[in-house]
């Protein structure tokens, strides 16, 4: 099932969104609706058990809709960031710009959507037109609660990272 969330004055100017899935095709689907023209992606995936190729499919499908800056975190989140830099070498060969990509392996759920949030930020000029920050939960309800929490009430996330 998916969820959608929004909240129009969030973090950097930026609108923000969540949604939730049970796989990377059922969020792909519900990002269509999205309006963007580019926008940086949370993702929090455990990604241990989806093939390359998912994740490739994935990664694609949303270069496509205007991903400009990914933010991954979850079990092997840094495979999943090393396929989206794949496939932006791929689809963008010869531009002077890239997306720009993070892992969070290491940092707590609260640390990297603060990351999101507050310090992630597109490459020129990619930075002109950037008007979302995406959260996207795959396959974990208490993520993708603790996450829709967070978006609702900046001041938690504040608080619970201690800022």
């Amino acid at each position: 099932m998916v969820n959608q969330v929004e909240e129009p004055n969030g973090p950097l100017g930026r609108q923000l969104f969540s949604l939730r899935g049970d796989s990377p095709a059922e969020v792909q689907g519900a990002l269509q609706a999205l309006q963007s023209r580019r926008f940086v992606l949370f993702l929090v995936w455990d990604a241990r058990g989806a093939s390359d190729e998912t994740v490739l499919q994935f990664a694609r499908a949303l270069v496509a809709k205007g991903l400009v800056y990914l933010v991954a975190w979850g079990p092997d989140c840094e495979r999943v960031h090393n396929l989206f830099d794949t496939i932006d070498a791929e689809e963008n060969p010869e531009t002077d710009t890239v997306i720009m990509t993070t892992w969070h392996s290491e940092e707590s759920l609260e640390e990297a959507l603060w990351f999101a949030l507050f310090s992630a930020w597109p490459a020129p000029p990619y930075d002109q037109d950037c008007s979302s920050t995406v959260a996207v939960t795959i396959a974990n309800t208490s993520w993708g609660d603790a996450v829709e929490s967070y978006l609702g009430d900046v001041n938690s996330l504040r608080r619970a990272v201690g800022v």
